[in-house]
């Protein structure tokens, strides 16, 4: 997990007006900048753009599909629909801030998934069974090997030694 000083870095350090201007031309309209909004492409007229920027709040919002947010950090992840610590980690690279994470943890990483390991495990138990092998064949759909599966496979796995 980030560490909480990492966080509060990042989000000092991270200019909600810079962050969208890579996606958006903006221009300044009054205490706010405007432009066109990167959620629902509405361009709006001339004088009058739906998606709003106030820099002094830290707000973005769009008049047309409601969109909005409070910090850099949301307008990332609504954007580009990523996680909280991804667009922290994103906007750390950008602002040149070391990621510190609590207790010197690296980055959790998640097992990854092995369609042919699960393929492999179910070809075996689908012999071992007795069934025909052509009762098998109509079994057998690769396709169809849903993400519930997998899982099933990998938690039954994982304690097993040599896997």
């Amino acid at each position: 997990m980030i560490s909480k000083s990492t966080i509060d870095k990042v989000q000092e350090a991270a200019q909600l007006l810079d962050v969208i201007s890579k996606y958006v031309t903006l221009d300044k309209q009054g205490k706010d900048h405007a432009g066109s909004c990167p959620f629902c492409g509405d361009a709006g007229k001339p004088k009058k753009r739906p998606f709003t920027v106030n820099v002094a709040k830290d707000l973005f919002h769009c008049f047309k599909c409601e969109k909005g947010g409070k910090g850099a950090s949301s307008f990332l992840m609504a954007h580009k629909g990523i996680t909280f610590p991804e667009a922290i980690e994103m906007l750390a690279k950008d602002y040149g801030i070391e990621v510190e994470y609590e207790n010197n943890k690296p980055k959790p990483q998640q097992p990854k998934r092995s369609k042919e390991k699960f393929v492999s495990f179910r070809d075996q138990q689908l012999q071992a069974s007795g069934i025909p092998e052509e009762a098998q064949r109509c079994k057998v759909r690769l396709d169809e090997d849903t993400e519930e599966e997998i899982d099933r496979y990998q938690a039954a796995t994982i304690n097993e030694p040599g896997k």
